[in-house]
């Protein structure tokens, strides 16, 4: 992530009276159900409650779900943004009390994941991905919940302008139920139709584009609606730089025909529109379907965009093949929606735009040459997650790899944590020659209840060797010591590596270990980290969640010197 020091309120943000009411909370769920919190809802409340549970919503296990919160704005959409109070003065938290204990704790916080400051510009709208995690009985039960919007005044615009009393908490009721395991992907019509009477409207055309990047470049292209343009002017003058492996925000803000009574927002635009943004990475002049940078776009069911577009934009990897670097085009395509063209029967729309960005590679933290050596790495990788140990479960049973200098890991731990299953053996170290195969040796068991009580000293597991279930592993090395785990340079066991034979209890595992560059492949020691899983969807490095175990080790990686008495040690 980008963690250069951003504000979220602009210095010259007004201290104004009205910080900005919420009008709305939409949130769109299964089995046609939907929470749509505005004026007309409550005003058929009876009494002045705050509790809102009459609106209910039911929600999947293990699904990314969208809620949208609006404030009610003061200025205009024409002024300078810095003089109405959209600018999210606003504190917003989201929590579902999983385990129905009558609390709303940290670790049931519904929407860690938010989007990088730098990468946020914000207009009176939030946009939270809501995530349900799986049904464990425990940690999370099926059935009723309550979800809890707590939404208070930015501290830093609190410092500034001294306000310390607005505070809105708003109770809603979700069910959370089981997947139908007999259909992985939702096929039904959209939850939130249409009207027929969209079908008269004039299409709405983009006002905005804007996306903040590196090195102070970003593109902000609001050209008034009266410029006469081509549909598919192109931009090219606009440019943004962009890190590779890094992930960036863009919005798209449509114009509509229906402005509210007193804010910038349009309140006509949900549902109409396909957004999608390509990048021609390879540079071949074609924008392939694998080119698309919003892949995985929230179903329709959930876009409640009202004409504003906040896109996650991943940029992968430099490999020189699939993705160059230097200047690329990107190109924004409008399109109306598979549910307009299904009620209205048009596909007379489409609007396009093209930008160049500039894809370059991330810079380390300072100059390393190819022979500087870091001694220990030192850094706070991301949380592995929350994967959990049960009976009938595989488990590691031991790890072991042999090196040079007469090292090894031989990890035999046996543990079992029904709450966060990750053992930190970064104690335990090997140091590994560059450019050198090596082998690595797991062996797995199948979680047993055991004849011991549950106490301090003793283990109330058992680990045998039998197991019926499928067994997913993943192992990543952080040769660059940047904190993260690189899928396409930093993973050892490639993502078709797996075994479902329950016979299966011990794996031979070789990889290389790449030539030492100073820039990507960095000598002296590093994180390794070894993920076992039974769901391929938690095959990764970080945040996961389900059955399994994570275990952390250190690598020490020095140059292989190239004489007669050098020899490849690297067998079990």
């Amino acid at each position: 992530l980008d963690a250069t020091p951003t504000s979220v309120v602009p210095h010259n943000v007004p201290c104004s009276p009205d910080v900005g009411k919420v009008v709305l909370v939409i949130m769109a769920g299964e089995h046609r159900t939907q929470i749509r919190d505005d004026q007309s809802t409550r005003a058929a409340l009876a009494g002045n409650t705050r509790n809102y549970q009459h609106l209910a919503i039911t929600l999947y296990e293990d699904t990314v779900y969208l809620l949208r919160i609006q404030f009610e704005c003061t200025g205009s959409q024409n002024e300078d943004s810095v003089r109405n109070n959209c600018n999210l003065p606003h504190d917003v938290a989201a929590s579902i009390d999983l385990n129905d204990d009558g609390r709303f704790s940290d670790i049931e916080n519904a929407a860690p994941y938010r989007w990088p400051v730098t990468s946020y510009t914000p207009q009176g709208i939030y946009d939270l991905q809501i995530y349900v995690p799986d049904i464990d009985g425990t940690k999370t039960k099926s059935g009723p919940h309550r979800m809890r919007l707590d939404i208070t005044l930015n501290e830093q615009y609190r410092q500034k302008c001294g306000k310390n009393y607005y505070r809105d908490t708003r109770e809603y009721n979700i069910t959370i139920v089981r997947k139908n395991m007999k259909q992985t992907v939702d096929i039904g019509g959209s939850y939130l139709t249409l009207s027929n009477a969209v079908c008269s409207k004039a299409h709405a055309k983009i006002v905005l584009v804007i996306m903040a990047g590196e090195k102070g470049s970003h593109i902000r292209d609001d050209t008034p609606l009266n410029t006469v343009i081509r549909e598919d002017q192109n931009r090219h003058h606009l440019a943004i730089t962009l890190y590779e492996n890094t992930i960036y925000r863009i919005r798209i803000q449509l114009d509509c025909d229906q402005p509210s009574s007193r804010g910038s927002f349009n309140i006509n635009c949900n549902l109409a529109y396909d957004v999608n943004v390509y990048i021609d990475l390879n540079n071949d002049g074609r924008f392939d379907e694998s080119e698309s940078r919003v892949p995985h776009r929230w179903p329709l069911r959930s876009t409640m965009t009202l004409g504003i577009y906040d896109l996650e934009i991943p940029i992968p990897s430099i490999d020189g093949l699939t993705t160059k670097d230097g200047s690329h085009i990107m190109r924004i395509v409008v399109k109306s929606s598979e549910e307009y063209n299904r009620i209205c029967g048009r596909y007379d729309y489409s609007e396009t735009r093209e930008y160049t960005v500039n894809i370059i590679p991330k810079e380390p933290s300072k100059e390393i040459s190819q022979d500087t050596y870091v001694t220990g790495y030192g850094l706070t990788h991301c949380s592995p997650g929350n994967l959990v140990c049960s009976v009938g479960h595989s488990a590691i049973f031991s790890v072991s790899i042999s090196g040079e200098q007469n090292t090894q890991i031989r990890d035999e731990t046996r543990k079992c944590s029904s709450t966060n299953n990750y053992n930190d053996q970064s104690n335990l170290a090997v140091t590994l020659f560059d450019n050198t195969f090596y082998t690595l040796r797991i062996a797995l068991s199948c979680v047993q209840q055991s004849d011991y009580d549950n106490t301090y000293n003793q283990d109330p597991y058992a680990f045998e060797t039998y197991c019926r279930d499928t067994r997913y592993l993943g192992m990543w090395i952080d040769f660059n010591n940047d904190g993260t785990f690189d899928d396409n340079t930093e993973r050892i066991i490639p993502n078709h590596w797996y075994t479902d034979d329950p016979h299966m209890t011990q794996s031979d595992i070789s990889f290389t270990i790449p030539q030492i560059d100073g820039r990507y492949y960095v000598g002296g020691q590093h994180r390794a980290r070894i993920v076992l899983v039974q769901d391929t969807r938690n095959r990764k490095p970080c945040q996961n969640n389900g059955y399994g175990e994570v275990r952390d080790y250190t690598v020490n990686i020095i140059r292989k010197e190239v004489s007669k008495e050098t020899h490849d040690t690297g067998n079990i």
